[in-house]
């Protein structure tokens, strides 16, 4: 009698403590999840209060992709066949490129460690009870990036649907997307975090990432096949992208491809984890 009676008292203190986790587990959730709502509600509220901007930014948008489908004609006219791409796949692959950048600027445009602390905006990501971390990428969301994917979604889908021929398994093209997403995330933070521990170093690492990435935009890895820095390039998300959506040869092996792929992603979300903990340990205010 007495062991079922202790049986009994355990039990309801497992489920009683199993509760009150749940609970606690809830109300984290709620206030990240209302955190990111009150930024989401000022992020549209500043597009209608700020038209005048919003209208800047279509017709920047509007001009930005009239000259890429120019570029993209003059590109596939002289070169494309040397790589064996048409008109359209410049298009489309351009078009992801912009998806990848734009999704994730929604989160990181406007934003910089290094003038953030330089000029202690930092301080204001460390005095709400929430994840320091979280508040830093959830705050001050950039409705520009909102509009312009927006745009290229509309796009994509125009080119897809109506003018693009090859055959694309639409479940890969998605993953590829959300991964890509994700990987240049953390290649971008994980050079700006750089921030913390020398000021500004994550402004000269950029300056480095950005004018690779940005002849990538223009001619895609498939023109470098010949050359011997080849293999450095195609762990950057635009040869990425190039390797699992369209035609194009790779000198690994495809297993080879993947493990240093989950190597490198491994690596990025460690020094990512690293910059901020020992940032966050060290961080002292400027102002």
């Amino acid at each position: 009698m007495k062991n079922n009676k202790e049986l009994e008292q355990s039990e309801t203190l497992a489920v009683g403590a199993f509760s009150r986790s749940t609970m606690k587990t809830k109300q984290f959730n709620s206030r990240y999840l209302d955190f990111f709502k009150v930024n989401l509600f000022i992020m549209f509220q500043t597009m209608k209060e700020y038209k005048a901007n919003l209208y800047s930014v279509f017709l920047i948008q509007i001009v930005f992709i009239s000259i890429s489908y120019f570029t993209s004609f003059i590109i596939a006219s002289n070169f494309g066949q040397v790589i064996g791409w048409n008109f359209l796949d410049f298009l489309v692959y351009q078009v992801l490129i912009r998806i990848i950048y734009q999704f994730s600027g929604i989160f990181l445009w406007g934003k910089s460690i290094s003038h953030s602390i330089i000029n202690a905006q930092f301080n204001n990501h460390l005095v709400m009870p929430l994840n320091i971390k979280l508040k830093y990428y959830f705050n001050n969301l950039s409705s520009s990036g909102y509009i312009y994917i927006l745009f290229s979604l509309c796009e994509l889908l125009i080119l897809l649907i109506f003018f693009y021929q090859r055959e694309i398994n639409y479940l890969i093209l998605l993953t590829t997307l959300l991964f890509l997403i994700v990987y240049h995330f953390l290649i971008h933070q994980s050079l700006e975090t750089m921030g913390f521990h020398y000021k500004k170093l994550d402004h000269q690492l950029l300056r480095l990432y950005y004018p690779l990435t940005n002849i990538l935009s223009s001619y895609p890895i498939n023109y470098f096949q010949f050359f011997s820095f080849r293999n450095l390039l195609i762990f950057i998300p635009h040869s990425i992208l190039v390797f699992f959506i369209f035609p194009s040869s790779i000198t690994i092996s495809l297993f080879t491809f993947y493990v240093i792929l989950i190597v490198v992603s491994f690596l990025l979300v460690l020094i990512l984890i690293i910059n901020w903990k020992i940032g966050l340990k060290k961080y002292e205010a400027y102002g």
